[in-house]
C-alpha cells in the first residue's frame, strides 16, 4: 500500500535533486559569464597595466550593467591617463628642443660678442674703443629685442634703423642705405649689420 508513495516520494526527490543540480548549474554559468568573466577582464587589463602595457583595455562596453559600466568606465579612465601621458612626452620633447635652440642661439649671441670685440679691439684698447663696444652691445640687445618681437622672422626697417643709427658711420652708411630699400630684414641680416 505504501509502495506507490513511496515510489512518488523518492521520484518528487529526484526531480527535486535534479532541478536542484540543474539550478545551481545554471546560475554557475550564469554567474560567470555576467559576473566572473567580467570581473577577471577588468583584474586582467590593470595587471596588464601594472606590467607595463598601456594599450590593454577590458573592451567591456557599458550596457547597463554595473561591472560593464564599471569596465568601460576603466578603459575610459586608462584612455585619459594614456592621452596625459603622450601629452607629457610631447611637452617634455619640446622643452628639450627648445633647450637645444635656446643653447644654439646663446652659443650665436657669445660668437657675435666676441666678433664685435675683436673688430672693435683690434687697433687697441682705449677709452673710445670701450665706448664703442658699449655701444655696439647696446645695438645687439636692441636688434635682440627687435626680432623676439618678430618672432624672429624679420624686424622693421625703421625699427632697425633707429636701433643701428650710431653704429652706421661714414663708409657703412652707402651699404646702409642699399639694403634699406626693403622693410623687413631677415635675423642673418641685422646681424651682418651688427659687425659694420
Amino acid at each position: 500500500a505504501f509502495a506507490p508513495m513511496a515510489a512518488s516520494t523518492l521520484w518528487s526527490i529526484g526531480l527535486s535533486l535534479a532541478g536542484s543540480v540543474l539550478a545551481c548549474v545554471l546560475a554557475w554559468l550564469v554567474g560567470d559569464r555576467l559576473f566572473r568573466r567580467p570581473i577577471r577582464r577588468i583584474l586582467a587589463t590593470i595587471d596588464s597595466w601594472r606590467a607595463g602595457d598601456e594599450t590593454a583595455r577590458t573592451g567591456l562596453v557599458a550596457d547597463g550593467s554595473e561591472l560593464a559600466s564599471l569596465g568601460a568606465a576603466i578603459d575610459e579612465y586608462m584612455d585619459g591617463i594614456a592621452a596625459g601621458k603622450a601629452a607629457w612626452t610631447e611637452s617634455e620633447e619640446h622643452r628639450q628642443l627648445m633647450l637645444r635652440e635656446m643653447n644654439h642661439r646663446i652659443k650665436n649671441l657669445m660668437a657675435n660678442v666676441q666678433a664685435i670685440a675683436n673688430q672693435t679691439f683690434r687697433d687697441g684698447a682705449g677709452p673710445g674703443s670701450l665706448r664703442a663696444f658699449g655701444q655696439r652691445l647696446s645695438s645687439m640687445a636692441a636688434a635682440h629685442d627687435l626680432l623676439v618681437s618678430g618672432n624672429w622672422q624679420s624686424a622693421d626697417l625703421e625699427a632697425t634703423r633707429a636701433a643701428f643709427h650710431k653704429l652706421v658711420d661714414e663708409a657703412a652708411g652707402a651699404r646702409w642705405h642699399a639694403k634699406s630699400q626693403t622693410s623687413d630684414w631677415t635675423v642673418g641680416e641685422v646681424f651682418e649689420h651688427l659687425t659694420w
